[in-house]
């Protein structure tokens, strides 16, 4: 599980030391979320390598009460093959800088996913356990 190395693993990256999503940056540094901001993470994280396992692991370690209908969600959406949310549904979408379709976008555009998955791997000895 990656409880407190996940707020702690923010790779640097040339362009900038922010998370070019911010509605992960929210998710990586709040004890809680509503639903709906949740359901547009994980229909997101789901389609990036390893987002899924981010995704639950950060809502374990928040004691999130949406872990078990988001599991169900999740399952359903990788089942029927859904698309990541679009951006305009994020609350944060009149003021977003990253000018991409969805998260999954912003996360993976210039290196920045597989930086941060590189600092939780090596943060936690070669993996997530």
């Amino acid at each position: 599980m990656l409880n407190n190395t996940l707020n702690q693993t923010i790779p640097n990256n040339s362009n900038s030391n922010t998370i070019p999503c911010q509605l992960f940056d929210d998710f990586i540094n709040t004890n809680s979320m509503a639903s709906y901001m949740l359901t547009i993470l994980s229909s997101n994280l789901i389609h990036i390598p390893e987002g899924e396992e981010v995704f639950f692991d950060r809502l374990e370690a928040m004691d999130s009460p949406h872990y078990g209908k988001l599991k169900s969600s999740v399952a359903y959406h990788k089942q029927n093959n859904y698309l990541p949310t679009n951006c305009s549904k994020c609350k944060y979408s009149t003021t977003c800088s990253a000018q991409c379709k969805n998260m999954a976008e912003a996360l993976t555009k210039d290196g920045f996913w597989n930086k941060y998955i590189e600092s939780i791997h090596q943060n936690n000895r070669g993996g997530f356990k």
